[in-house]
């Protein structure tokens, strides 16, 4: 079986992305999500006097343009010091580190499978209405798309290059 070429980093570089493996990572993500439908709904409810049927399209847009920032676009060390990484991350984003960027693990399905079903939340809550449902679907596409493994390491038109 080849080596991907990042496996050969030291153990430690692992400690960006391992905790993602930690046990309740999974459950607190999924709450964390309704969590923040209800407090859509609830500021909806609260600041326009009546119920929304579109606080899961706003879960889903808020959701696709964080992770994607996160996951897609910044690049290095997300939560500690770059002193204790050495700069061996800064050429990789987040999602290239997860694995040491092998394709098709059970982090990434989750990750993947997680807006598609935020996806089908939002078009359910407003009865697959077209327009509605094509805001949703560029959404979905910003979340799913730069996930695939044919873009792995791709840097479009040289957009966020090293």
């Amino acid at each position: 079986m080849p080596i991907h070429r990042t496996e050969s980093r030291d153990f430690d570089n692992r400690r960006n992305t391992d905790w993602i493996g930690e046990n309740g990572f999974w459950l607190f993500y999924a709450l964390l999500i309704f969590i923040i439908r209800l407090l859509v709904g609830l500021g909806l409810l609260i600041f326009t006097s009546k119920q929304s049927h579109y606080t899961w399209t706003i879960v889903n847009g808020g959701h696709a343009l964080i992770t994607f920032y996160i996951m897609h676009w910044a690049k290095g060390t997300p939560f500690w010091l770059p002193a204790e990484d050495q700069d061996r991350s800064d050429s990789e984003t987040f999602w290239e580190q997860i694995d040491f960027g092998r394709q098709y693990t059970q982090k990434r399905k989750i990750f993947t499978i997680i807006p598609v079903v935020i996806f089908l939340l939002a078009s359910y809550e407003i009865s697959w209405t077209p327009t509605p449902v094509l805001l949703n679907f560029g959404f979905l596409l910003l979340s799913v798309i730069p996930k695939l493994g044919a873009l792995h390491h791709v840097r479009l038109m040289g957009i966020n290059a090293d």
